[in-house]
């Protein structure tokens, strides 16, 4: 388990983290949510060991972090940390080679990502001649390389096309699996909440909500229509409607609760011919929009 208890680091005694608390269990993914200047970055830095915090505890199996756990932490960060003169292979080893690895272990475990990666024959290639999108996945192997507990990753998605983000996804996915503590965040959040097993929510440097994703969306009394009709796109003024967006034959409409939401189901279904319906929670998105929690 990593357990993160009244983490506080502050800049100036304002900027950065202040009283940050979050615990996961193997295998869990935690969103972690926030504008620019949030406490995000602080927060990961800490954990990392490339700030000293000013107060609170860090555990990981029970053990307080110290320098000597670093390996057993992946970072992904937002900025491109890559030497662009190198070639991917060189650049792959020498990060291999910090991590104390042998040279058998960094080619198998190099050649096993840069397959799942859609990448298998980018080895010569030097970093300056890749697009921002196959950077950013050397980055993700760098971090990956040498199969840490806990990976912390901050806008893994930045520069990804729809193909690529799938690929970052799929691979996520498996290392959660394995086992692996993920702490993830990204403004794209609605394209990786599917990921989320809990959410933290970071505004100012304080956290405004922790827990699990799934408690959050529920605890929302707002529910959403989703409807195609070629009939009418006009719901605005049915009752409990607060808000109707509208693409192509879609209609989108927010609802004040799910008693108002399955009334108008029941009135459609008598009244019109729908080609499709579904009442949904709100997500991630909406919730923190609605709530303006960031």
């Amino acid at each position: 388990m990593l357990k993160v208890e009244h983490l506080t680091k502050l800049y100036d005694g304002k900027h950065g983290c202040n009283d940050i608390s979050f615990s996961l269990e193997k295998g869990e993914v935690l969103g972690v949510v926030g504008s620019n200047g949030s406490g995000k970055t602080t927060t990961f830095k800490c954990l990392l060991q490339l700030l000293l915090p000013d107060s609170g505890s860090m555990t990981l199996d029970a053990e307080p972090l110290t320098f000597r756990q670093k390996p057993l932490f992946g970072f992904l960060p937002e900025e491109r940390c890559l030497y662009k003169d190198l070639k991917v292979y060189e650049q792959i080893e020498l990060i291999g080679k910090l991590k104390k690895m042998s040279s058998q272990q960094i080619e198998q475990e190099m050649d096993l990502y840069l397959e799942k990666l859609g990448i298998p024959d980018y080895q010569d290639l030097r970093i300056a001649e890749l697009s921002k999108g196959n950077q950013q996945k050397i980055q993700l192997i760098c971090a990956l390389l040498n199969d840490p507990q806990v990976l912390v990753l901050d806008e893994p998605l930045s520069g990804m096309d729809v193909l690529n983000a799938q690929r970052i996804k799929e691979l996520l996915r498996e290392e959660s699996e394995k086992g692996k503590i993920i702490l993830l965040s990204s403004h794209q959040f609605d394209a990786m909440e599917e990921f989320f097993d809990k959410v933290l929510l970071i505004r100012e440097g304080k956290s405004v909500y922790y827990g699990k994703e799934e408690e959050l969306r529920k605890s929302s009394p707002i529910r959403y229509i989703s409807l195609i009709s070629t009939q009418r796109q006009d719901y605005y003024m049915e009752d409990g409607v607060v808000q109707q967006s509208v693409s192509g034959n879609t209609v989108r409409l927010m609802m004040e609760n799910e008693t108002k939401a399955m009334k108008l189901f029941r009135k459609l279904l008598k009244t019109e011919e729908l080609n499709s319906f579904t009442i949904e929670l709100p997500t991630l998105k909406d919730i923190i929009r609605e709530n303006q929690l960031l």
